[in-house]
């Protein structure tokens, strides 16, 4: 409502309007030597067609960054309502807090130049996302609490106890 006037974005019909969600690509930690992607998704929400141009991480991203690939090759033009896809990787080499911006650019008349802050930190080893104490080295699920070296393995078809066997001391293909 850049006017004030209750009404969002009246008037956009003829031009496109560059969204990116999530808004921020917040990694959380991530333990040296592990990798974590995060998916983007770029909308136009403007009347009319909208071309991104480019997409590239700044240099403040340094190798801990990769963007893999956007869904199709660049220049994109989404059409109204229209979305694509792409894909960030964060591997740390280092521990501490990262911060950098993945940098757009389309022929949106409101801004055209559209930034995307990235935010991240490389963890030690003894790094525990999950906070079940199991470190995310050794944790075969570290984004889980319920999956950890020591979990009870209940009938569940996922290798709960981290010991490589799933549901083990239940009947092999019968109800649990």
């Amino acid at each position: 409502d850049d006017d004030c006037d209750g009404e969002v974005d009246e008037g956009c019909v003829g031009h496109g309007m560059i969204r990116v969600i999530p808004a921020t690509a917040a990694f959380g930690t991530v333990a040296v030597g592990a990798c974590k992607d995060l998916e983007l998704t770029v909308r136009n929400s403007g009347g009319g067609p909208l071309v991104v141009q480019a997409i590239e991480l700044d240099p403040a991203c340094g190798e801990a960054f990769t963007l893999l690939a956007p869904a199709a090759p660049l220049p994109w033009t989404l059409e109204p309502d229209a979305a694509a896809t792409i894909t960030l990787r964060f591997c740390p080499v280092d521990v501490g807090a990262l911060t950098c911006a993945l940098q757009m650019l389309s022929d949106d008349p409101d801004g055209p130049a559209f930034d995307v802050a990235i935010t991240a930190t490389g963890g030690g080893a003894g790094t525990d996302s999950d906070g079940d104490g199991d470190p995310d080295a050794t944790d075969c699920a570290p984004e889980d609490v319920a999956i950890h070296h020591g979990a009870v393995d209940v009938c569940d078809a996922l290798d709960n106890d981290c010991d490589g066997q799933i549901d083990e001391g239940y009947a092999c293909g019968g109800p649990c």
